[in-house]
């Protein structure tokens, strides 16, 4: 992850954009989503949080019609 976000850091350094991170697959439960949090306490990242979901799983390759989170990832990029 480190990587990706050293490379994020240098295009903000030479681009103007706007750079927010979206945690996806995100269960509060791991260890490893704690360790990422603490990870990008520095950087901007969404409040809304898409979870691991069974149900995201089964819509892949479907029309989804479970898409509440994303559409609260919708909201707070677009207020």
């Amino acid at each position: 992850m480190m990587p990706s976000l050293l490379l994020l850091r240098d295009i903000q350094a030479v681009k103007e954009v706007e750079i927010v991170i979206l945690l996806n697959r995100f269960d509060t439960r791991k260890r490893l989503a704690q360790e990422a949090l603490a990870a990008l306490e520095s950087y901007p990242v969404l409040e809304t949080r898409v979870r691991d979901l069974t149900r995201y799983e089964q819509s892949f390759g479907t029309t989804p019609t479970y898409i509440f989170e994303y559409l609260r990832v919708w909201t707070e990029l677009h207020g």
